[in-house]
């Protein structure tokens, strides 16, 4: 079905192979959500990103968390209702969500990806809280002048 949907749509294999999933999602343990999208309070994209959250938990949790997010769709821009989700998924599934998050420690890495130009990229999948640190060490580094005698940062 997927492919016949592709074809149609002019959408790869893989995009219409998510919208299958997002419709069987909705129309099965979503309905809040797509309630929500139907009543155009939210878009394609923001019911893709409760679906995206809850997609790691059983059919079950999702549609406690779906139940939950009831009346509180409106007003809330797609990143917001994706962290309403995970904070959801914390108080519904305290012990799933622990596990998940212990995974993605173990899982963490830190790539450098050399471009053009004397430019790179630096891509970090870290917990939140060394993340935050490595953004604000990075940040500072680009708007301070490093002192090398010393080894501080000076603001310029």
């Amino acid at each position: 079905m997927a492919g016949e949907i592709a074809l149609l749509s002019n959408l790869t294999q893989a995009a219409a192979e998510r919208k299958v999933a997002l419709a069987v999602a909705l129309t099965s343990y979503l309905p809040c959500t797509l309630a929500a999208m139907e009543a155009g309070l939210i878009n394609e994209y923001a019911a893709s990103r409760v679906f995206e959250a809850t997609a790691c938990v059983s059919e079950g949790v999702a549609a406690e968390v779906d139940s939950l997010l009831a009346g509180r769709f409106e007003n809330r821009n797609p990143p917001a209702l994706r962290r309403l989700v995970n904070s959801l998924l914390m108080r519904v599934d305290p012990e799933g969500y622990e596990r998940r998050r212990q995974e993605k420690v173990a899982a963490r890495r830190l790539e450098i990806r050399h471009g053009d130009h004397g430019s790179s990229t630096l891509f970090a999948e870290l917990p939140s809280d060394q993340a935050q640190a490595l953004y604000a060490a990075c940040d500072c580094t680009s708007t301070c002048q490093p002192c090398w005698d010393c080894g501080t940062i000076r603001a310029s």
